[in-house]
């Protein structure tokens, strides 16, 4: 049932059976530290340096591919850039002359959901490995579309988004590029028939994941907190934190969200949340280097030397930069 319709014998309910016991009783059986379970599969747009999709199968359903274009830019230029799609939320009709309140409101939450992850994901990342020759770089850009947020809004979709985003920089492979001067000209060669697949591993192992904790309140005043909220568990919540936790387990950085359920938590609610989210964000990372490596093993045939996976050509020939 949407959240936006949760009537308040429901939300009375829903609150005491997360507040009540001894643990949270989650309405879809999950513990209080359980994520949604998710599939990720790479190289899904072999046009792209790198590519992803994840699926929550899980009703209601959420979809995001994310996928890395790359040019070249001069050295000193942003060599990350992330950009989101969110579709519009389902509350709204295009019917009656609505439809500009709907791009609007598309507009709005694809900013929001961009700036989030570019602040959380790409602000700390060590990108010297994309350096070329000394007065070139590589700049990635990296496109996400949520295809489906599962009935939930921008905000929802934050954890699985950051997945994605991890699983297409991890599977990234660029052209191989070495020397073309006398050693003094600042030249160098990109050679498209074959590809360096370093550059994805060396980028996400600094490259942060996202985890959502939401702590609710009971009545009677107990507290709780929930990993990976689901949207009847983020309108009943007095308070959402989005956390970035790099692949060693320190957090780079925190994000309290207005929580849908008004109100506001204590230090210690706080820190329990922020605890939940750290373990959950250890578990996505688990689960997405396991199927980067399982993936990079079954397509580490399909170029020249035995490397770069299972992208396509989106560069061929040798070509000299100056």
């Amino acid at each position: 049932m949407p959240s936006a319709n949760i009537s308040a014998s429901e939300r009375t309910t829903l609150l005491y059976s997360l507040t009540s016991g001894s643990a949270p009783l989650r309405p879809d059986g999950r513990g209080a530290r359980s994520p949604r379970p998710f599939t990720v599969s790479t190289g899904v747009l072999p046009q792209c340096a790198g590519s992803a999709r994840l699926i929550l199968p899980s009703p209601p359903r959420v979809e995001i591919v994310a996928a890395v274009r790359p040019s070249i830019v001069m050295e000193g230029e942003t060599r990350l850039v992330l950009s989101a799609t969110v579709p519009p939320p389902n509350s709204l009709s295009v019917g009656g002359g609505a439809v500009r309140d709907v791009r609007r409101a598309r507009s709005d939450a694809s900013s929001r959901l961009s700036r989030l992850l570019s602040d959380l994901l790409l602000s700390g990342v060590d990108d010297s490995c994309l350096s070329i020759g000394g007065r070139h770089a590589w700049r990635l850009s990296i496109d996400v579309s949520v295809l489906s947020t599962g009935g939930g809004n921008w905000a929802s979709c934050a954890d699985a988004a950051s997945a994605a985003v991890w699983a297409a920089l991890g599977s990234t492979s660029l052209p191989r590029t070495f020397s073309g001067g006398d050693g003094n000209a600042p030249e160098f060669v990109l050679d498209g028939r074959g590809t360096d697949s370093s550059v994805g591993p060396r980028l996400v192992d600094s490259l942060p994941l996202c985890a959502t904790a939401a702590t609710v309140r009971g009545a009677d005043g107990r507290t709780a907190a929930v990993l990976d909220p689901s949207e009847d568990e983020r309108a009943v919540a007095c308070g959402i934190v989005v956390v970035a936790v790099s692949g060693d387990g320190m957090v780079s950085s925190v994000r309290t969200l207005a929580p849908e359920g008004g109100g506001g938590i204590g230090t210690a609610a706080w820190e329990e949340a922020v605890e939940i989210a750290v373990a959950g964000s250890q578990c996505f990372h688990l689960t997405l280097v396991k199927t980067l490596e399982k993936n990079l093993a079954e397509g580490c045939d399909n170029t020249e030397d035995g490397e770069g996976g299972n992208r396509g050509a989106f560069l061929e020939g040798s070509f000299l930069m100056r």
